[in-house]
């Protein structure tokens, strides 16, 4: 299991914070990746599901796209063909994207994604595989030796529109 991957898993249940107040953890990401991050991301009603996949490679030792628009993923890495545990999954969603972490997928090919600001929490999600715009993995790491991953639907509705 990659270790940005493991780092992400640790972060479960982890829920934004509605109103003027914020979740500490979220908030503390955003002053760990600093720049201009730090000083822009004011409250966790700001889309975070980039900011959470920047934290948890951070964590791992590895540089991330340093920003908070999930579809600056689509560049990053290297491109894979076909996702492998921990991938980086980039998807098109109304009014912007998403990116998440590969968890594995349905026969049908529908993905299931670890990801943050999934439902306004850090969960796993199943999301259509039509729209995949990406599948990334960090440059700085081997390439993955194994492939997609069978998982068995747990009855939740897919996904179409995270936040």
């Amino acid at each position: 299991m990659p270790t940005w991957y493991s780092h992400a898993r640790t972060y479960l249940g982890l829920k934004e914070i509605k109103g003027p107040q914020s979740n500490a953890t979220i908030m503390r990401w955003a002053r760990t990746l600093g720049g201009w991050v730090k000083s822009f991301y004011t409250n966790d009603d700001i889309p975070w599901c980039a900011l959470f996949v920047n934290i948890c490679l951070a964590e791992a030792g590895l540089k991330g796209t340093g920003t908070l628009a999930a579809r600056d993923f689509e560049k990053w890495g290297v491109p894979l063909t076909v996702p492998s545990v921990g991938a980086i999954l980039v998807f098109v969603r109304p009014g912007g994207g998403h990116v998440g972490f590969y968890v594995g997928q349905k026969i049908d090919g529908t993905l299931r994604v670890l990801g943050g600001n999934q439902s306004d929490s850090v969960t796993e999600t199943w999301i259509a595989a039509s729209r995949l715009t990406a599948i990334r993995w960090p440059t700085a790491t081997p390439l993955p030796e194994t492939g997609p991953v069978i998982v068995a639907w747990d009855g939740k509705p897919v996904s179409t529109n995270e936040g």
